[in-house]
């Protein structure tokens, strides 16, 4: 056996993977140092428990993260890029924030193609991969995917003699009036003004055909015939018809995936892999009886396409480390670790993760939730989005709360996503 052969036995699978991207097994030798910027929660859970590791041992390298909510990440992560000398060779970051990191990441695109077959870029689902470009350029490659999906609770559906799954979002509406009863409301949002309900929002306005903005001529969609409609239905499920819990205001991410766990609700259109907590026996008093299906459209159940955003890895222009950081970004976006991280609760960026009998058999909603990433309408990543999100944020709450009425909201927000898109250039004044 030679050299180079038992060097690549020694790396075992990963070192076989290095290899077949055209990287000498000697580029990931032992006694080196990786340095990563990561988010904390739920979206690192397999990479921390299981992916991480796995590349430590495969390679002998040491993986040094920094683990820090949304907020402290994209600060640290700022201002590190501005002063020129960041403290991280790979960075992990939500889609929103593409546009804004762009000048400092790499273009990972020539690091794809020279991987070729070994990587195969076609694997990845087309909502991950365009989650990374921005301006034609690739800033990121995706880890984490997220699409939105129908959950539903098949015994109260059966219950209140209901068919099936609405197809529509007024079909939704008069589902959820049937399966309003007594703490059992009909159906459960995110309703709390921060990062992710303007978003969530998303869900009903992107599946009745509208927009914030053009996504080529940038001119404003938010306040349209179809957004006044959809934003004024939005706020009806609380407001009107109070098929929503009363305290939907007050729920963020945890309070919503609770709300199912303790049966507050029959239906909502949540992210794909929130399911596994949902469904875990050992702390949800509703798992087994939950139904998934295609987010309905206003008109039709084609028309459903909520937003689909998640978490990329890129890597900083100033890195001195650009091969090791391209293997753990290879790594953990190619098709071994999005499966292994599937299995745990990731939501992967690459089709053979689902269609694989392993996912599906720990996932049996994984065909509706690929469907869910197929159907889905991109989230923004321009550098404006993160001021409009902001904006929206207030807006979508203020509806909701009862504080504005929907045509006087609408316009609100039209005129503040107008001004933010002629400040960034995107429209002439």
């Amino acid at each position: 056996m030679g050299k180079r052969s038992r060097a690549l036995v020694g790396l075992g699978v990963l070192g076989l993977l290095l290899a077949g991207w055209g990287m000498a097994p000697e580029a990931a030798r032992a006694g080196q140092t990786l340095r990563i910027l990561a988010t904390t929660g739920g979206a690192v859970k397999a990479l921390t428990e299981d992916l991480i590791p796995a590349f430590e041992k495969s390679t002998g390298v040491k993986v040094e993260g920094t683990f820090l909510p949304q907020e402290g990440l994209t600060q640290k992560a700022m201002t590190e890029f501005v002063s020129g000398a960041p403290s991280f060779d790979a960075i992990m970051f939500e889609t929103s924030w593409g546009g804004r990191y762009a000048p400092f990441l790499v273009d990972l695109q020539s690091y794809v193609t020279k991987a070729g077959a070994q990587y195969d870029e076609a694997d990845i689902l087309a909502a991950g991969r365009k989650m990374g470009i921005f301006e034609g350029k690739t800033v990121g490659l995706p880890y984490r995917t997220l699409g939105r999906m129908l959950y539903y609770r098949k015994d109260l559906f059966q219950q209140a003699g209901l068919p099936g799954p609405p197809k529509t979002l007024p079909q939704l509406l008069e589902y959820a009036q049937k399966l309003t009863k007594g703490e059992v409301y009909g159906l459960g949002i995110l309703g709390k003004q921060g990062f992710g309900n303007a978003y969530e929002y998303g869900s009903f306005l992107f599946s009745s055909g509208g927009e914030w903005w053009d996504r080529q001529s940038y001119q404003v969609r938010f306040n349209d015939a179809i957004g006044v409609r959809t934003l004024g239905f939005y706020a009806d499920l609380k407001n009107k018809y109070k098929v929503v819990p009363p305290e939907v205001t007050t729920w963020a991410w945890d309070e919503w995936i609770s709300g199912a766990k303790n049966g507050r609700y029959a239906m909502t259109i949540m992210h794909v892999p929130y399911a596994t907590q949902i469904e875990d026996p050992a702390s949800s008093k509703t798992a087994g009886k939950w139904g998934y299906a295609d987010a309905p459209g206003w008109d039709s159940l084609e028309q459903g396409s909520p937003p689909v955003g998640g978490w990329l890895w890129g890597m900083p222009v100033e890195t001195k480390n650009k091969d090791l950081a391209w293997q753990f970004i290879a790594y953990i976006t190619g098709k071994e670790a999005q499966l292994k991280s599937g299995l745990n609760a990731n939501a992967p960026s690459r089709r053979s993760a689902f269609m694989s009998a392993e996912l599906k058999a720990k996932w049996p909603w994984a065909d509706v939730a690929l469907r869910s990433l197929d159907r889905g309408t991109p989230m923004y990543n321009n550098p404006e989005e993160l001021e409009s999100e902001a904006a929206l944020a207030v807006i979508v709450s203020e509806v909701l709360l009862g504080a504005k009425a929907p045509q006087v909201a609408a316009d609100e927000a039209g005129a503040k996503l107008k001004q933010i898109l002629e400040k960034g250039g995107r429209l002439k004044k």
